[in-house]
């Protein structure tokens, strides 16, 4: 439990770090724009999820593809370009991120999933003297992430439950300008969520995740 409250207190503070990083620039930049964006994900990584009572595996990889759409602004922190981006992957258009394992009783199937996700971001534009420009990211999320059991022999859901996670964010990119008013750009991202843990079974039997997932994205970002 204090580990926990240590991880939430340190996503906490860098997201206002980057809120007040936000504010410094605004008020430092000569010239600031804003942009729009839609981008489309392939999602794999582990959702680390066992057992509590046993350390059996639960649920195991997860996978899957979703669809985002934000709001950003560039500005400039000394002489850097930066992007400032909030975007939001719902639980709809197709979206849909989840495990595919069973459970260790070959009567149920285990599923964990990530049902939506907000992100807040930093994305610094490395020096480059070509219109593809290295870009790096950081930042935040909090995902609304589903432990599920299923009864193979009735197909009815035996117990979910759910809750909205915080998780870290790292990435690195390359960005495309096609002109002044759109870019392109393909991103790998890593985000490490915090350990969860739900009753997954009326037994009642508890269940440990901690979803971790890598993600390639294409993005088309337009200027207002």
């Amino acid at each position: 439990m204090i580990m926990l409250k240590k991880f939430k207190s340190i996503y906490k503070l860098l997201l206002i770090s980057i809120f007040a990083t936000f504010t410094v620039a605004s008020a430092s930049s000569a010239e600031n724009r804003f942009f729009y964006h839609i981008g489309a994900s392939y999602v794999e990584g582990s959702s680390n999820s066992t057992y509590l009572n046993n350390g059996r595996n639960f649920a195991g990889n997860i996978e899957g593809q979703k669809l985002d759409f934000g709001l950003g602004l560039t500005s400039e922190i000394k002489n850097i370009k930066v992007d400032y981006i909030l975007s939001y992957s719902p639980d709809a258009f197709g979206n849909k991120v989840d495990t595919m394992n069973s459970c260790p009783s070959p009567q149920y199937e285990c599923n964990v999933n990530i049902k939506n996700s907000l992100d807040l971001g930093v994305k610094f534009y490395l020096p480059s003297t070509r219109k593809i420009t290295p870009t790096v990211y950081l930042g935040v999320s909090n995902a609304d992430i589903q432990l599920k059991t299923i009864n193979r022999t009735g197909l009815n859901v035996t117990k979910f439950e759910h809750q909205k996670n915080w998780g870290g964010t790292a990435g690195m990119g390359l960005n495309y300008d096609l002109n002044n008013d759109t870019a392109i750009s393909f991103d790998y991202t890593w985000t490490a969520y915090e350990r969860n843990i739900e009753e997954t079974d009326t037994g009642p039997t508890s269940t440990t995740s901690r979803v971790e997932v890598n993600s390639l994205s294409l993005k088309l970002k337009k200027y207002f």
